[in-house]
């Protein structure tokens, strides 16, 4: 199967730090429990300076086989060097800017391993499903006091030190839940939000870094995909105008997002397909709340699973037609716009056909699960706690795809 980030990460956390490290031999961080052996993926952001060279990200198998992951950055230029089972691979991104923050993301499938940089992305088939990298995860060089023995690529340990920033470096263990990575040792790194303001009063949510500035209040600076004082707002992703294939396997799934999002919020999607049954998109918050949008016998279908703050269940659906001899599963592109504000729905399909919905007047109940998911195209077959109407996975094309909350 196979995964794709489709939306940013979103992450409710209260406090993080923005490291800036000097690019000297003795400049490095290192964290804790990351693994990317069958599943998982992990996240950071990176501000280089104008001149920066040197390691961004390197983790292994400690010595137990030849896997590694590599990213190097070579005057602005970002390339990645994977290892596995004996075969390496290597790739370059388009170059990036300097002063300005770069998002990097390693995201496991099945038998590959997604990587996007900003808005471009590869993937690269490793093809084997267990991939040895379970180690410490370093970020922008190595400690002088490494072994080169137990290293899979030992040449990372004479490359050039990184210079410049680093925030957010996160991980997912392969359960769409993201966490800070443990930071367990450093040298010559500069803690930007060292300061007590930030440490007593910290102002930020989903990882915006505190900075305080000379007899200013703390303020933030917000990692991409948010924005406003306080880094509350998430920033919709502009929708690509290029096309996926699905094959009645593979999804799409962004983890992590707080269940609040899902209050209100504007979905729209594409799609072109030949047959009557597939999901479209499927909202994951908890075992009895979720929301799923797809074709049934031909029909756009939209299921809710909801509680209500009382506590009480509630299932309703809402069908579109086109008549007794048409159906959507036309090999055509269709739209499909659903808006859910409060306690109230409503289904916009091709912006012809409409259907709108109302909930019971307490309206949903959110907080039970902190977070939950978004799954498109499809989900995946061990997922057994939620029963939507539409089971199949999508055969066929989606474009388009955009989420957008409206608080």
């Amino acid at each position: 199967m196979t995964f794709l980030h489709l939306l940013p990460f979103i992450l409710m956390v209260q406090r993080t730090w923005a490291m800036k490290l000097y690019g000297s031999p003795a400049s490095y961080l290192e964290y804790s429990g990351v693994s990317l052996a069958r599943s998982g993926s992990i996240e950071l952001e990176f501000e280089p300076s104008a001149t920066a060279t040197g390691v961004v990200l390197y983790a292994d198998s400690q010595g137990h086989s030849s896997d590694f992951m590599f990213v190097n950055l070579v005057l602005l230029h970002v390339s990645v060097i994977i290892a596995s089972d004996g075969n390496t691979q290597q790739f370059s991104f388009n170059k990036t800017a300097a002063h300005s923050w770069n998002r990097l993301s390693a995201q496991r499938t099945e038998q590959g391993i997604n990587l996007t940089l900003n808005e471009e992305q590869v993937y690269i088939n490793l093809g084997v499903r267990n991939w040895n990298i379970s180690s410490h995860l370093f970020v922008g060089g190595l400690p002088n006091t490494t072994s080169l023995k137990q290293l899979s690529y030992p040449n990372v340990y004479y490359k050039p030190h990184y210079s410049g920033w680093i925030q957010n470096v996160v991980y997912d263990a392969g359960d769409y839940w993201f966490t800070e990575a443990t930071l367990v040792s450093w040298s010559s790194v500069k803690f930007q939000s060292e300061d007590e303001q930030c440490m007593n009063l910290n102002p930020c949510t989903n990882y915006g870094a505190c900075i305080v500035e000379e007899g200013a209040d703390p303020s933030c600076r917000c990692r991409k995909g948010f924005e406003g004082p306080t880094c509350r707002h998430f920033v919709a992703p502009k929708p690509s105008p290029a096309s996926l294939q699905f094959a009645g396997e593979g999804y799409l799934v962004k983890g992590g997002i707080p269940s609040d999002t899902f209050t209100s919020f504007l979905l729209n999607v594409e799609f072109k397909t030949a047959s009557p049954d597939g999901l479209l998109a499927l909202i994951d918050v908890s075992p009895h709340h979720f929301i799923s949008l797809g074709l049934a016998d031909g029909f756009v279908t939209v299921q809710f699973s909801r509680s209500t703050a009382r506590g009480e269940a509630e299932n309703r659906q809402l069908l579109i037609t086109r008549g007794a001899n048409t159906s959507f599963s036309d090999a055509a592109w269709h739209s499909a716009r659903l808006s859910v504000q409060a306690n109230h729905a409503r289904l916009d399909v091709d912006n012809l056909i409409q259907k709108r919905l109302t909930f019971g007047g307490d309206g949903p109940e959110l907080t039970s699960e902190p977070r939950g998911a978004i799954f498109i195209g499809g989900h995946s077959p061990n997922m057994t706690r939620h029963r939507p109407l539409v089971k199949s996975n999508l055969f066929g094309c989606l474009r388009n795809v955009s989420f957008l909350t409206l608080t």
